[in-house]
């Protein structure tokens, strides 16, 4: 029996490499930084973080084992993953991963409005994608003034919803 492996973070799919010294452009941008030397998953190994940083609207990444243009090639189309726990946090901050499996309930009424089973990020904002009992999903803004109370250790999420939101993602009969 194999030893569960443990959560991981997507940091981004390798879309080239860059510069003479084995960097790895990656298709989106990371959105915090990681302490040095923590193993990154690329493919089916495994390296160490030696920079992650902004580069135009993607994260330039480079890790030890990784020197030449030819081998960061070689990982064109990988994708890029951390452990969860290599992930320092803030009291209270949390990552959108975290909310997966999270009840939303509308808070004027009580109601469970389905469970986050992922995220979206759009050009403007986050969508949290959530099982409806209509079986289409709700498309949520994950916004402050919707999504106001978001607490991932009690599984919960508060939101207000405007009139009609519920509604604008079903499937219609057209």
């Amino acid at each position: 029996m194999s030893k569960p492996q443990p959560p991981r973070i997507l940091l981004g799919t390798v879309v080239r490499g860059r510069g003479l010294r084995g960097e790895m452009v990656l298709e989106q941008q990371a959105g915090r930084s990681y302490t040095p030397g923590i193993p990154v998953y690329a493919g089916d190994a495994v390296y160490h973080l030696r920079s992650l940083r902004p580069y135009q609207d993607r994260s330039l990444l480079t890790v030890e084992e990784v020197t030449t243009v030819e081998a960061a090639e070689a990982l064109r189309g990988a994708p890029v993953s951390v452990d969860r726990a290599s992930v320092k946090l803030e009291p209270g901050e949390y990552l959108l991963q975290d909310l997966i499996g999270c009840d939303v309930v509308d808070d004027a009424t009580g109601r469970l409005l389905g469970e986050v089973t992922e995220w979206r990020e759009g050009p403007g904002q986050t969508l949290l994608e959530v099982s409806a009992p209509s079986g289409d999903p709700l498309l949520i803004p994950f916004v402050p003034a919707l999504c106001h109370t978001v607490l991932p250790a009690e599984r919960i999420i508060r939101v207000t919803l405007p009139e009609g939101l519920e509604t604008l993602n079903r499937r219609g009969d057209a």
